[in-house]
């Protein structure tokens, strides 16, 4: 359910705003699960650079689209959420299988909205290429990167696991400027950069450390 709750947020978070500054505001979950428990002066210089980053961000999108904003840090929360029960089913004996049954359930749960959706469809769009679409999506976003991320969170801490993460702002830019036209500005680069940094920050631990916050 975290999963699914994870995955509606943000697609409501980039229908309102770049993809990039959706993507590096959702990246404060992470920063949340490494700055838990924080005692050192790096560790604090963590969650003030996230914090900077954030208000920077902030500054450019919160008069524009605020319910973009409400959305991408909801999916923030949910994704926390997901990193520290990940860990725990990681460590379990098959994780595969309860990554499954934590997809059929939410699929189950998630089926009103995805039948509300296809009933409201726009555009004329057959219904066998809408779902087809959304195996596709659910393949892409969901089967393959969460079961990289049970094989990276069985051999990394949770911290580990975050600097990990800090790619994708950089990669969710990129994208949103070669596929979606999406020029970011002056302050939303400076507040991705500073949420990279905060991340950089927190690598206090080897790849093999099973760190618990």
């Amino acid at each position: 359910m975290i999963t699914a709750l994870m995955n509606m947020s943000f697609y409501l978070a980039i229908d309102r705003l770049p993809l990039g500054t959706a993507v590096a505001i959702e990246f404060l979950g992470p920063i949340g699960v490494a700055a838990m428990g924080s005692r050192s002066l790096r560790e604090g210089f963590s969650v003030l650079a996230a914090l900077v980053g954030v208000l920077l961000i902030a500054d450019v999108q919160l008069a524009a689209e605020p319910a973009g904003m409400a959305f991408a840090l909801l999916a923030a929360l949910f994704w926390a959420g997901y990193i520290v029960v990940g860990k725990r089913v990681a460590l379990q004996g098959k994780p595969a299988d309860s990554l499954a049954i934590g997809f059929t359930v939410a699929m189950v749960v998630t089926s009103p909205v995805l039948a509300y959706g296809i009933a409201g469809a726009h555009g004329g769009i057959p219904i066998p290429r809408i779902l087809a679409l959304g195996l596709l999506m659910g393949v892409l976003s969901n089967v393959i990167p969460y079961g990289l991320d049970q094989v990276i969170l069985r051999r990394a801490g949770q911290s580990y696991f975050a600097v990990l993460l800090a790619l994708l702002p950089l990669s969710a830019t990129a994208i949103g400027v070669l596929v979606m036209h999406q020029i970011p500005s002056t302050p939303e680069l400076l507040g991705i950069l500073a949420i990279v940094v905060a991340v950089a920050a927190r690598r206090d631990a080897p790849p093999g450390g099973n760190l618990a916050i």
